[in-house]
């Protein structure tokens, strides 16, 4: 009866003494939304604002009372301040209502008065747009702007750490890469990370790998930071912090352990997408911790059906094949998993699929007839036209055809179909990459201790050729730093009218590698259609190569297959002070020959 006779101003200081005490009281908290909705009209802005932050705080999804709300609100918003309309947009997104209409009039009325707001305010506002997935760019423009204020003036000295990690979140979780706003939260958060909390540490690592930045020393504050509080870490928190390392390539030897260590222990606390994001990271860095692939791999098993996105699913089972973790229980739990849902699977997802289960000896029966029948369905729906899309699709199509070709797994019209659609790629990016002006190169090239190379066979209807390296001279490409005479230069001359030849992303029209002292042939595509010609040959191992080599103690003539993986660790890599994880499949036959030392005693 006394709720009967509360005004608005009555309701609203109620219910946000519920939600500042925690006190979830469900029979008043409802008597309380009836009332607000019967005295709406009498509502001030302060008042609604008020009321939906508490319904929000509460976790209360009242829809009738917060549609009500909107429309009050709107109605209002010229009234309204820049903390009620943070607390507003706020409460909105908690409840992960996206109201249109009002977001857009609180967006308008934010930009209006946006020389108002505080920095809570800025950090409130647009993680409310980002949680919601509403990318506002005058609204995100003019915050950045509000921002981005001195760093001596009175108001950037209110960005507390929570305000300066959720800021950088929301640019990062609707991707706008907002460089001088990154520079100076980065800057900022530099000097205060010793009060930062587990979550802000984790979130700002976490948009800064999101939008691809690699500020390391960032990162490595971040780490020591980190380091003592690590106990504290959630488990979401965990699993951001070593995705954002992983994904910027930067690796903290104590971190990874202290997380491995951390992750051990809480993995029955870790949902599909943090089981699965975890396991990647490390696979990515190729950095083995036997005790926390056990503990991700049993928690997996118990928790599939948390594994709601399909790119969990490939992202674990590419994991355990790049470690070599053969845990055949799950991996068949995983196989039956993917059979079931194989049609939410993009090309990226059946093409690390089909290549994890191939490297792991796996790719058979439902399983790869499975992921054949979505190939040709994708395959089916593809039209080249030279866009960055295709080349990506390229890489998913030449995965199939190695998983495929790897794995012994006969299937003519799935690789006739893989091999159309990249040939295809190639000719459109020949139609669309028109011939170049004739490439000016500095200076003289500098000649090799066995002279210059040589184009042995050509063939220009194909696009494609064999050239003859001598020593000394280098295949470079775009991330390589040549160290001896560029066999792109020698292209660029040779063919002064060949896109390919001058594409870095495309190695320059080489297709493989050799050492800079050796010599031997080398593979080119002088125009795109015949280097994804040439590419799709050599993935699908339906190109041989021969080498010569001299060894040291007995080989036996009865070697002639060696089916075993090869340990790989690139120059500079976490992994170079790690286990040996990464062991890329291979197969080759050999054939001993004469044994010199009986030569000699001859």
């Amino acid at each position: 009866a006394i709720i009967g006779e509360f005004g608005p101003m009555h309701i609203s200081i109620t219910l946000w003494s519920l939600a500042t005490l925690k006190m979830h009281d469900a029979p008043l908290i409802e008597q309380l939304s009836h009332a607000a909705v019967r005295n709406i009209g009498l509502f001030s802005q302060q008042h609604l604002s008020n009321t939906a932050w508490a319904l929000a705080a509460l976790a209360v999804l009242n829809e009738p009372l917060m549609y009500t709300i909107s429309k009050a609100s709107i109605a209002l918003i010229s009234t309204c301040d820049q903390q009620n309309l943070a607390n507003t947009a706020w409460a909105y997104a908690t409840l992960l209502l996206a109201d249109d209409p009002l977001l857009e009039a609180v967006a308008a009325q934010a930009m209006r008065r946006a020389g108002d707001f505080a920095p809570q305010g800025v950090a409130n506002l647009v993680w409310a747009f980002s949680k919601l997935h509403v990318y506002h760019a005058p609204l995100m423009d003019c915050m950045a702007g509000t921002a981005l204020q001195p760093l001596d003036g009175p108001g950037w000295r209110d960005w507390h750490p929570q305000n300066l990690s959720n800021t950088l979140w929301a640019f990062a979780a609707l991707v706008v890469c907002n460089q001088p706003l990154i520079d100076r939260v980065s800057c900022s958060a530099a000097a205060t990370l010793h009060e930062f909390d587990p979550q802000a540490l984790s979130s700002t690592v976490w948009a800064l790998a999101a939008l691809l930045v690699e500020d390391r020393p960032l990162f490595a504050s971040v780490s020591r930071q980190a380091l003592p509080k690590i106990g504290e870490f959630s488990p979401q928190s965990l699993s951001n912090t070593v995705w954002s390392c992983a994904t910027c390539a930067v690796y903290e030897a104590p971190l990874f352990s202290a997380i491995a260590a951390q992750s051990c222990r809480k993995a029955n606390e870790f949902d599909g997408q943090g089981l699965s994001n975890t396991t990647w990271s490390y696979a990515l860095l190729h950095l083995r911790d036997d005790p926390l692939m056990d503990a991700m791999s049993e928690m997996a098993m118990l928790k599939l059906k948390e594994f709601t996105a399909t790119q969990n699913v490939s992202n674990m089972v590419w994991s355990f094949a790049t470690l070599s973790v053969d845990n055949f229980p799950l991996l068949n739990a995983f196989a039956d998993n993917a059979v079931e849902r194989i049609g939410e699977f993009t090309s990226q997802q059946i093409a690390n699929t089909a290549w994890a289960f191939a490297s792991l000896r796996k790719l058979d029966g439902p399983l790869s007839a499975t992921i054949a029948a979505r190939a040709v369905t994708l395959i089916s729906a593809f039209e080249a036209s030279g866009c960055p899309e295709d080349l990506l699709f390229g890489v998913d199509i030449r995965a199939l055809g190695w998983a495929f070709s790897f794995a012994a797994v006969k299937d003519d019209i799935l690789q006739r179909l893989l091999r159309r659609a990249h040939l295809s790629i190639g000719q459109a990016l020949d139609r669309t990459r028109q011939a170049m002006p004739a490439v000016e190169i500095q200076g003289s090239l500098v000649v090799g201790l066995e002279g210059k190379p040589r184009i042995t066979w050509e063939c220009e209807v194909s696009g494609m050729a064999v050239l003859f390296k001598p020593p000394g001279w280098e295949v470079d490409n775009e991330i390589s730093v040549a160290t001896g005479s560029r066999l792109s230069q020698y292209l660029q001359i040779k063919y002064p009218a060949s896109a390919c030849v001058r594409d870095a992303k495309h190695c320059y029209g080489i297709i493989h590698r050799l050492d800079l002292p050796s010599s031997g042939l080398i593979l080119v595509g002088t125009t795109y259609q015949g280097y994804y010609n040439l590419k799709w040959q050599l993935d699908t191992a339906q190109i041989a190569r021969e080498y010569i080599v001299l060894c040291h103690g007995f080989a036996s003539p009865l070697l002639q297959d060696i089916d075993a993986p090869v340990y790989h660790v690139a120059a500079g890599s976490a992994a170079e002070a790690a286990l040996p994880a990464r062991r890329s499949p291979a197969r080759s036959t050999a054939r001993a020959m004469p044994d010199l030392a009986s030569l000699f005693k001859a």
